[in-house]
């Protein structure tokens, strides 16, 4: 009806919600394409609607596009009003926690979770799974009602789960049929995870997957040539764009070793796995490091990934 009577506003604000609740339901494709068609109606005198940058900013974050994700949730903090309070507030909270998680400040993730109210139920299974990622058990005890002196087994998700969810709960059974040693059984446990994730793009659940699990997938030949997709997709590269202001320049060539760890670090690797993956030492692997820290003139791992992604390195 919006459409047909060209109530541009409406459809902007209905594709921003679906977009979120496409995201919400582990349906990234679907959530994408419904950012970029509210994508193509924002105006420049008005303020895109929270949901569409929280919607942007969940798809990336399972997508493991760290930086687009802190952009996205940018837009949405400045476009935000009180009238947006208290549903889309969680899901800020929630995603913005996430993000902290993904850059490797679990203190600051923590500090956001223990500031959130009672997530509204269809939020609270995800909030359950972050606060008990951050050490919050006791916060977790909280948002249902139960006292437990420690994490859960995860039951069978029913059908309908967000695709993360299910992913997520796979990966934890492989772990578990690992530790029980029942190979087989852990290995199609992670078949089955990545090819469920691999149709919407969801990097997540496996950057966040015990190393044990990672390191199946990584030796696991079958495994691993379904697995080349985890890696972020490379953008485009493009011609002739001057550099902005404030970027620092690159002080000198990344060496073929050290573009071989620099794609590592942004896999989220380790520094164990990484040297195991290289097969050489540790010690060899903090060194490399330390020299793409200075010579793309960052101090953190997380920020030298993103320098490499916008010089497209990586």
């Amino acid at each position: 009806m919006a459409v047909a009577s060209g109530r541009d506003e409406v459809v902007l604000g209905c594709l921003s919600v679906l977009a979120l609740a496409e995201a919400c339901r582990g349906r990234l494709t679907r959530a994408q394409e419904a950012v970029d068609s509210a994508a193509g109606l924002v105006v420049e005198a008005v303020p895109p609607p929270p949901a569409l940058g929280l919607a942007r900013a969940w798809v990336a974050l399972d997508r493991q596009d760290l930086s687009g994700a802190g952009s996205a949730l940018a837009v949405a903090g400045r476009s935000a009003g009180p009238r947006d309070a208290p549903l889309l507030g969680q899901v800020a909270l929630l995603l913005r926690a996430r993000l902290k998680l993904d850059h490797g400040d679990a203190a600051g993730a923590r500090r956001l979770l223990r500031r959130s109210a009672a997530p509204a139920e269809w939020l609270r299974a995800r909030f359950e799974d972050d606060v008990a990622a951050v050490g919050l058990l006791a916060s977790a005890a909280q948002l249902d009602g139960h006292r437990h002196a420690g994490r859960r087994p995860r039951a069978a998700p029913p059908a309908g789960t967000a695709t993360a969810t299910t992913v997520q709960a796979l990966l934890e059974d492989a772990h578990r049929h690992g530790i029980r040693g029942e190979h087989r059984a852990s290995r199609e446990a992670v078949a089955r995870a990545l090819t469920l994730a691999e149709g919407e793009g969801l990097r997540r659940p496996f950057a966040r997957a015990v190393p044990e699990v990672r390191s199946m997938i990584r030796t696991d030949p079958e495994l691993r040539s379904r697995a080349d997709w985890l890696r972020p997709d490379r953008r485009p590269t493009r011609q002739h764009e001057p550099r902005r202001a404030g970027d620092a320049p690159v002080v000198e060539r990344l060496s073929e070793r050290e573009l071989e760890v620099l794609q590592h670090l942004s896999a989220l690797l380790t520094t164990e796995e990484i040297a195991a993956e290289m097969f050489i030492s540790a010690n060899t692997v903090r060194t490399h490091v330390r020299r793409i820290l200075g010579k793309l003139v960052v101090s953190r791992r997380h920020e030298a990934v993103r320098r490499a992604r916008e010089l497209h390195l990586s």
